[in-house]
């Protein structure tokens, strides 16, 4: 089997793993790499730095088995002052091509989702131009709605003038030449500067494994895993990291007490950097920037600043419980975020190996991912990847650990491998692009162009007609109303409270 899974993998360029977090993506990797005498990429923007082994949930020796991966725990901290991005694409290019030399097809993996589309489509991120674009917007992004209106205001019409971030993105998407479409602003986004269409691998080249749970499941399965990180030593951990941090980035001052441990006034110095974003960045997903954004810091930083004594007393275990709810709830929340989004395309689907790849009905589904969808799924048919669902539910619900590996090979390894060797054969690799999203108004309508404009509630702004319309019939504008009517009454002018041409 393993000679027939390098031959007829040997047409693929890159394999890519992606899911929310819990959902078994770096044993999909592994086992995959086994199969096809591969090697493992890291797409984790957390995972890049040395250390935090059990914050960020890095694969151990054990759950590795050999298999060479590269991107991880390659970085000092304080390279998080320059490292972005751009820079995690240039290295994991120079790598892909690297075992392409070996013949080896590179197996991404990881959940942060913005480095995944930075590798597979070659126009995600514009290097030449993006920061003079960027110079040429307004200083206070109060002024974007002009600015934009000056440029094109049709497209202006269409947005909220306090909606700066579609403002900002409408006002590049301008910069860079692509004009959005006033009448479908959805349509329209899938146009913007953002909006990547050229696939660096295009299918059959490439494709996408993507694990999904039930949230319910997954919460519980984080909920314990939690729990063994801290049984693991996530204290203690967390301890040593922040005196690493503090030896890098405050050389200058008194870093260890006599016993050995931080002193408090160095950790509150590391804790004020933090919260001020003045620590190494590479992103803002989480509370501060670079490795200190993994989940973890946030959530025990009080409990962090107690003294070996003040933590064995009630209060310091109290806060260690919250520390550690704080932690269940942060991890989740992030879960949430990178998974849950109502469907509204069509995916292929893979249940198990018996059913093979199955498309989803948009109507019945409430299982995506918010970046998946948005970002990979929805695009024009041509720079699209085909993304292949597997429901990894089973395997987390399994009673016992043999049950479990029984369901992981079956419902999860056998399908992915299936599809690697041409078992698998959807009418389309492709999913649909996206749906037409419906106009806000007819065409023919003689409905007047936006802005809409509520006069009595404080110049309340509306770009979308019925919603305007809903607002004048909503209970909080007649309370207004009725609240400016009683006051005229009782100055006893004669003022009209709306026009009667709008309402």
């Amino acid at each position: 089997m393993g000679s027939q899974l390098n031959f007829l993998s040997s047409k693929l360029s890159v394999i890519a793993v992606c899911g929310a977090t819990g959902t078994g993506k770096s044993k999909l990797a592994i086992d995959l790499a086994r199969q096809l005498n591969s090697e493992v990429i890291n797409v984790d923007a957390v995972q890049l730095y040395k250390g935090l082994d059990i914050a960020t949930n890095k694969a151990t020796a054990e759950e590795v088995g050999g298999i060479a991966h590269h991107l991880l725990g390659c970085l000092n901290p304080v390279d998080g002052f320059y490292y972005n991005v751009h820079h995690y694409r240039r290295d994991c290019c120079r790598l892909i091509e690297f075992l392409h030399s070996q013949n080896k097809v590179p197996i991404l993996v990881g959940g942060t989702h913005y480095y995944l589309e930075a590798v597979l489509w070659r126009d995600f991120l514009r290097i030449s131009d993006e920061r003079q674009d960027h110079d040429k917007l307004p200083s206070d992004p109060r002024d974007y709605y002009a600015t934009l209106m000056n440029l094109d205001s049709e497209s202006a019409l269409h947005l909220h003038p306090n909606d700066t971030r579609k403002l900002q993105q409408a006002v590049l998407a301008h910069f860079a030449g692509k004009k959005a479409d006033p009448a479908s602003p959805k349509k329209a986004s899938l146009s913007s500067s953002s909006r990547s269409e050229c696939p660096r691998f295009p299918p059959p080249d490439s494709l996408i494994f993507w694990l999904d749970a039930d949230p319910e499941v997954l919460k519980s399965r984080l909920d314990e895993r939690v729990s063994k990180m801290v049984s693991r030593g996530l204290v203690r951990e967390l301890d040593d990291f922040l005196t690493m941090a503090a030896r890098s980035l405050l050389p200058d001052q008194s870093i260890v007490n006599s016993n050995g441990s931080v002193s408090e006034e160095t950790k509150k110095a590391i804790f004020q950097l933090a919260n001020e974003g003045l620590l190494p960045s590479v992103g803002t997903e989480h509370w501060c920037r670079g490795i200190l954004q993994s989940i973890g810091f946030k959530e025990f930083e009080g409990y962090l600043q107690l003294s070996p004594a003040e933590r064995e007393s009630k209060q310091g275990r109290n806060m260690l419980d919250e520390a550690i709810e704080k932690m269940r709830t942060a991890t989740r929340r992030y879960a949430r975020r990178q998974q849950f989004f109502e469907l509204d395309v069509f995916l292929l689907q893979l249940n198990s190996f018996e059913t093979a790849i199955t498309a989803v009905d948009k109507s019945r589904s409430l299982f995506n991912v918010r970046w998946i969808n948005n970002r990979f799924i929805r695009r024009p048919a041509a720079g699209g990847i085909p993304v292949y669902r597997i429901d990894v539910t089973p395997f987390l619900t399994a009673s016992t650990p043999e049950m479990a590996e029984f369901l992981w090979t079956s419902s999860v390894l056998e399908p992915c491998l299936a599809t690697l060797r041409g078992e698998c054969n959807p009418p389309a690799l492709s999913p649909e692009p996206f749906i037409e999203p419906k106009p806000e108004f007819p065409s023919d309508s003689s409905f007047p162009p936006p802005p809409y404009i509520c006069a009595s509630c404080n110049g309340r702004i509306f770009v979308n007609y019925s919603q305007f319309q809903d607002h004048l019939k909503s209970r909080t504008h007649k309370k207004r109303l009725a609240s400016l009517k009683k006051q005229t009454n009782n100055l006893d002018l004669n003022i009209p409270l709306v026009n009667k041409s709008t309402e």
